[in-house]
C-alpha cells in the first residue's frame, strides 16, 4: 500500500523527496509527532505541505496498516 499511495513523493524506501517537499520517514526526525496516533492524524488530515488527506480515500484498516508501516520506517515498533 505504501508503494502505491506514498512512494511517488516519499520514495520507495521512505527517505523523502525534496522536489515534492516530502519529508524523510526513515529517520528519527518527526515533524508532527512520532507516535502512531500522530502519524494516523497526519495521514488523515495533513498539517502542512501538499500531502493530500487520505481519510476519504482509504478505509480505516488501510490507514492503520500505513501507520504501522510508516512508524516502523522511523524505528518505531
Amino acid at each position: 500500500m505504501f508503494e502505491q499511495q506514498c512512494s511517488s513523493c516519499h520514495g520507495v524506501n521512505g527517505k523523502g523527496g525534496r522536489e515534492f517537499g516530502a519529508p524523510n520517514l526513515a529517520d528519527e526526525i518527526w515533524f508532527y509527532g512520532n507516535n502512531k496516533a500522530d502519524i494516523t492524524s497526519q495521514i488523515n488530515n495533513p498539517k502542512h505541505g501538499i500531502m493530500p488527506s487520505w481519510s476519504n480515500r482509504l478505509d480505516d484498516d488501510t490507514i492503520r496498516q500505513l501507520t504501522i508501516y510508516v512508524h516502523s520506517l522511523g524505528g518505531g515498533e
